[in-house]
């Protein structure tokens, strides 16, 4: 009667493992699917504010007074650092009167800028994405984790010593729970973060 109940349970405890694996991966696969298709998105938002870059800091385009402009030598890949460095080197130069004006209407040519506005919404965007793969990665860490230690006391329970060869299967049959691709993923997303911020 015990080897029946054994066979029993372990069979019942196999569909569980079958389902809960089938759930998983299902949720990744969503999961992935989404996030391959909205770094597509992204990467265009990256290449938009590549786009949008201003000829050159304190141009005309990216100020509307620009007699007493110096050119800043260094350049950042997105502009944003130069024309900031620009507007101060340029608020410097201002008495302290009309200081806050000028840094005022300086932050309100900067926001309406289509450079500025790209770089917010790339940056947001970015940010909330490696976030959002952060949480895909651990979810995965824990699911893996998960299913070691139910095997474990599954074995414990029984007296069997399925654990390692019911793991192994598990990783086959599933190979997203070694997350190279959203690793993968996620080191170019923290590439273009570290390419917007600088």
């Amino acid at each position: 009667a015990d080897d029946v109940s054994n066979e029993q349970l372990q069979a019942s405890f196999d569909k569980i493992l079958e389902t809960s694996q089938d759930k998983l991966s299902k949720f990744y696969y969503d999961k992935e699917n989404w996030a391959v298709n909205y770094f597509v998105t992204l990467q265009e938002r990256v290449e938009s504010l590549r786009a949008s870059v201003p000829a050159e800091p304190g141009s005309p385009s990216s100020l509307s007074s620009s007699s007493d402009a110096e050119v800043v030598t260094t350049s950042s890949p997105t502009g944003i650092a130069d024309d900031l460095q620009f507007r101060l080197e340029k608020l410097s130069k201002t008495d302290a009167a009309g200081e806050a004006a000028q840094l005022k209407e300086a932050y309100r040519q900067m926001g309406a800028s289509k450079h500025f506005q790209d770089y917010i919404y790339a940056k947001k965007s970015l940010v909330t994405f490696k976030r959002e793969v952060d949480l895909l990665l651990e979810f995965l860490e824990i699911n893996t984790t998960a299913f070691s230690k139910i095997l474990k006391k599954f074995d414990k329970q029984t007296g069997s010593s399925i654990r390692e060869e019911r793991l192994a299967q598990i990783m086959q049959n599933n190979p997203f729970l070694k997350r190279e691709k959203l690793l993968e993923m996620k080191e170019t997303v923290e590439d273009l973060i570290e390419e917007v911020n600088s």
